[in-house]
């Protein structure tokens, strides 16, 4: 602002280029007596002597000032902010805090996690439970444990619609049996990095601590496989904060590939998606033809700065007529999706709570040798979670639930 000419001017959407140009958009605003409010707003290139002698010509046209002087400040300015870059911190450790959780095991506080799966496996569903449950703080039968206080969620929503979120929103809390509450939605059209300044100002205007990024491919844009529109994607998210200046927490929803060769599968688009993820969900769900119940599983696939969390399962019932969504916690070893992924302990687990097992039977689950069961069985005997029986049944210990 120029108080003395009673200027001010707003720039915004501003990004460098690999030449080194800064360029961005502009919005003029004038308050003298007698002037014209808005005076332009356009695209500017803030490198360009060209771009500087064209606008000073148009403005002086439209207001005798001292423009010239004020965009050399401006281009100045603007140009020494953007190569500025983030300050250099001194991080001494008696500082030091561990990791917290906004939502656990799900989401960490001031870092991006992802949940990726196939299409219909429930990713949006799990991210209105989030919203849901940051908001209306609480104990809860779902292993998702809040904090003491209550956060606002941004839902940010490149696939769907306003009409599709109010009507999720709804069934979940009737079928959760909780008040209502609006949800604070925005549907969005243009990539997050290009949209990157509207979007703050919404977390502002909301107070949003948390984000739901749904999802990754239009939030992206382009092709997910290139490097030149992973990395664009995090610079963007990484600008984001709160009112208070902290780092957004934020859950972003993606679609899922397989490597051909590992058979493994991960998120969809360039490895830099996964590498900048501070932690990774994927998400399975079953559902037989015409039932109105989906079984869904996540599992813990990427855990940098807390440690891999134990896997979360789900039965999420659809009552169309009611026009509720029920939610129940479920053990995800029950689910066969899920259970390919557990390891061999886990497996062992899962399969001995039908009963006693012969270790033939057990190898043959695992898909290994009897040898390797057997020892299996007797390092979890070692620890007091399975005991020998007759012959060579072996079952749960009479602790193990």
């Amino acid at each position: 602002a120029w108080d003395e000419e009673q200027v001010i001017i707003e720039a915004s959407h501003l990004r460098q280029q690999r030449s080194g140009r800064v360029d961005g958009e502009i919005k003029v605003l004038a308050s003298l007596p007698g002037a014209k409010r808005h005076l332009t707003a356009c695209h500017f290139d803030f490198s360009s002597q060209t771009a500087r002698i064209g606008i000073v010509k148009r403005l002086d046209a439209k207001l005798a000032l001292g423009w010239d002087d004020i965009f050399e400040q401006l281009c100045r300015e603007v140009i020494a902010k953007v190569r500025e870059g983030e300050p250099v911190l001194e991080l001494w450790p008696a500082d030091a805090k561990p990791p917290e959780f906004l939502l656990e095991p799900l989401l960490i506080k001031h870092m991006p996690a992802v949940i990726f799966g196939d299409p219909g496996k429930g990713k949006s569903i799990v991210a209105h439970l989030c919203c849901i449950l940051l908001f209306l703080y609480g104990s809860n039968d779902l292993r998702l444990k809040t904090d003491s206080q209550s956060h606002e969620t941004l839902y940010l929503d490149w696939e769907s619609d306003a009409d599709d979120a109010r009507w999720q929103h709804r069934c979940l809390l009737d079928g959760l049996g909780l008040p209502y509450y609006p949800l604070r939605y925005r549907r969005c059209m243009q990539p997050l990095a290009e949209d990157i300044d509207e979007i703050q100002r919404k977390i502002i205007e909301v107070s949003a601590t948390n984000l739901v990024i749904d999802s990754l491919a239009g939030a992206a844009g382009g092709d997910l496989n290139k490097t030149d529109i992973a990395l664009p994607f995090w610079a963007a998210h990484r600008q984001l904060r709160t009112a208070q200046g902290k780092p957004m927490t934020s859950l972003i929803l993606a679609h899922t590939t397989k490597n051909p060769e590992t058979k493994k599968r991960s998120i969809y688009g360039n490895t830099f998606f996964t590498a900048y993820s501070r932690s990774v969900w994927e998400i399975m769900g079953e559902q037989e033809m015409g039932s109105n119940v989906l079984e869904i599983g996540l599992r813990h696939t990427k855990f940098n700065p807390i440690g891999q969390q134990k896997p979360l399962g789900y039965k999420l019932t659809f009552d169309r007529e009611a026009g509720k969504t029920l939610v129940e916690y479920q053990d995800p070893r029950n689910m066969d999706e899920m259970l390919k992924h557990l390891s061999q302990r886990q497996q062992v687990l899962a399969a001995l709570k039908n009963g006693a097992m012969e270790v033939a039977e057990l190898a043959e689950i695992l898909e290994t040798g009897q040898a390797t069961v057997k020892s299996l069985l007797y390092r979890m005997k070692s620890k007091r979670e399975v005991t020998a029986l007759s012959g060579t049944r072996w079952g749960l210990a009479a602790h193990e639930e």
